[in-house]
């Protein structure tokens, strides 16, 4: 009787802690930001030869930043990419790069270690958030840490056709 009490509690103690676990680790958007979007937008490009490739830009430009935050990175259509700030004032970039007329150079040789490395198979990253097509999660800093604010509305423009 004494072991199936220690087997009971054990188990409800294991089972009480992975809930535990499992709750902290969701990340939590913030709805107020010491920050505001001004613009969020993407755009499809494709370049028009063989081989130049092909991708989504995400835009975002803030409005009021009192705080001089500055945004890391995106979560957008399933994917993580980096912002980079542009030279106009408070505009963001994010690039995400499609497999799609893209130039890709396998090495065929009767050696098998030069073929090492080579990166045939991409597996897709599983961002923490569950997204809208038009919808987003940028990631900030503020006072050393890391915080998420989910724009609800990306607009989408035409593509762009590069020649």
């Amino acid at each position: 009787m004494k072991l199936l009490k220690h087997i009971v509690l054990s188990c409800s103690l294991f089972l009480m802690a992975v809930i535990f676990v499992s709750c902290v680790s969701t990340k939590k958007t913030k709805d107020n930001t010491p920050f505001k979007i001004a613009d969020a937008y993407y755009q499809s490009w494709s370049a028009g030869v063989r081989g130049g490739g092909s991708g989504t830009n995400v835009f975002i430009k803030m409005g009021a930043n009192p705080k001089g935050i500055v945004l890391d990175s995106i979560y957008f259509l399933g994917k993580r990419a980096k912002l980079t700030s542009q030279k106009e004032a408070g505009l963001y970039i994010a690039r995400f790069p499609s497999k799609i007329n893209k130039k890709r150079d396998i090495i065929m040789s009767n050696e098998p270690f030069e073929e090492y490395g080579e990166n045939i198979i991409d597996i897709p990253e599983k961002i923490p958030f569950e997204l809208k097509e038009n919808e987003c999660v940028v990631t900030y800093n503020e006072n050393q840490t890391i915080k998420y604010y989910k724009i609800d509305e990306v607009l989408k423009k035409q593509t762009s056709q590069y020649p």
